[in-house]
């Protein structure tokens, strides 16, 4: 079991009472196995558990979250104070309370194949951002989510899922949405890549297409003979292990492509470029940088845009951004560790949610003149530092990143 208590000072904290501005967190999680604390925490894995809970107080924010896993079985709840679409106060609208099941799945899996059936996430790339399938949207509910891994080389994933009704054209009233997709996963040893693809689709009365839950098919073919304007995106990533010292990787993410030499649409490509390294003086090390075009995740259709109940899908930092990112981890002793990242952010006014151009309109060449950092951009530098100290089952780690932060814990 770890129990882990956190909280976190506003750097203009002018004392009592502090609750308006101080963070108060707590995490507790009930492992029955005995894992090798500092190890698991210096590799930033995840231990598999049998259940965990956490709390988080932040000013007007706060949330307690509770998660158990009793195989084939996982369910999680949050209870927090409503702060996005997809959650209404309970018992009545005046309340403070709001609650979401994150997670709620059964699993069936063995050594060379899983199959998911329920409410969770799924994560795709190899970087700091994922461009296609990031971290950052609620989680969606599964028609299935499988992945087969061939002997050798190859791993076939596929998932279908619901997203939440759109209700953005209030003249046809909400519309259903879907989104499925697949990819293969291709391992030569020091060389790795993965090509994916996923569509974004729905209508009123729409119901899940065959076509695009058969994991087998080229989405874009199926698409275009039906002659349907779904939203279909492309990504491939690479990665090369020179040795476990050395990695470098890369992604690459087609949400459209102008063919014909008619179209005036800009790119819509987004693309990041990383190393990872380990030194003599760190144990870790990540440089990367990422850039995505100004219409990427957007859609002629309102219902086909890139989000999930108002959350890109893909990075949280996109479209019409860049950003670099430094990361570093240093192993001081088996008891203390060192970590730390830094951003630099740059951001244009282009969102998902940016309505689009007419490309038929006479002025549709001068709207996607300005296909990458448009209109007024806003620069940020971020970073954080932490420090982590293990001493038996306990651990302590303490940083900043926008305020002060700390956590204690205890595992057995």
């Amino acid at each position: 079991m770890i129990l882990i208590l956190s909280f976190l000072l506003t750097p203009d904290d002018p004392g009592l009472p502090f609750i308006e501005n101080a963070v108060l967190r707590g995490e507790i999680e009930y492992n029955l196995s005995v894992f090798p604390v500092s190890s698991r925490m210096v590799k930033g894995e995840i231990p598999e558990r049998n259940g965990r809970a956490e709390g988080y107080f932040n000013g007007d924010t706060f949330y307690l979250y509770t998660e158990l896993n009793l195989s084939p079985f996982t369910l999680g709840i949050r209870v927090d104070r409503p702060s996005s679409p997809e959650e209404r106060p309970w018992p009545s609208q005046d309340s403070i309370l709001g609650a979401t099941f994150p997670r709620g799945y059964f699993l069936l899996e063995n050594e060379n194949w899983y199959l998911l059936l329920g409410r969770e996430k799924p994560i795709w790339g190899p970087g700091y951002q994922k461009l296609l399938l990031g971290a950052d949207h609620p989680s969606m509910d599964m028609f299935y989510l499988f992945s087969y891994r061939f002997p050798k080389i190859l791993t076939l994933t596929s998932f279908s899922s619901f997203l939440e009704r759109s209700v953005m054209d209030t003249a046809i009233g909400p519309e259903r949405r879907y989104l499925t997709g697949h990819r293969l996963d291709f391992d030569f040893g020091k060389l790795k890549f993965a090509f994916s693809e996923v569509v974004l689709y729905g209508g009123k009365g729409r119901q899940p297409e065959l076509y695009y839950m058969n994991p087998l098919l080229l989405f874009y073919g199926e698409q275009y003979n039906v002659h349907i304007d779904d939203n279909i995106l492309w990504d491939l990533e690479i990665r090369y292990v020179h040795k476990p010292s050395l990695q470098v990787y890369g992604e690459l993410l087609v949400d459209d492509f102008q063919y014909n030499p008619e179209d005036v649409e800009s790119p819509m490509l987004g693309g990041i470029a990383g190393v990872l390294l380990s030194l003599p003086d760190l144990d870790y090390l990540r440089i990367e940088y990422g850039a995505i075009c100004a219409w990427v995740y957007n859609q002629p259709r309102p219902r086909n845009r890139y989000v999930h109940h108002g959350r890109i899908i893909g990075s949280k930092y996109g479209p019409d951004a860049d950003l670099l990112v430094i990361e570093a981890r240093k192993e001081l002793s088996p008891e203390c560790m060192i970590e730390g990242v830094l951003r630099y952010w740059r951001k244009g006014e282009n969102t998902p949610f940016t309505p689009y151009p007419d490309v038929h309109s006479e002025d549709a060449d001068t709207a996607f003149q300005e296909w990458f950092l448009t209109g007024k951009v806003t620069t940020k530098v971020e970073g954080g530092a932490y420090i982590t100290f293990f001493s038996g089952n306990w651990y302590m780690k303490l940083g900043w990143e926008k305020a002060f932060r700390g956590w204690i814990g205890y595992s057995w």
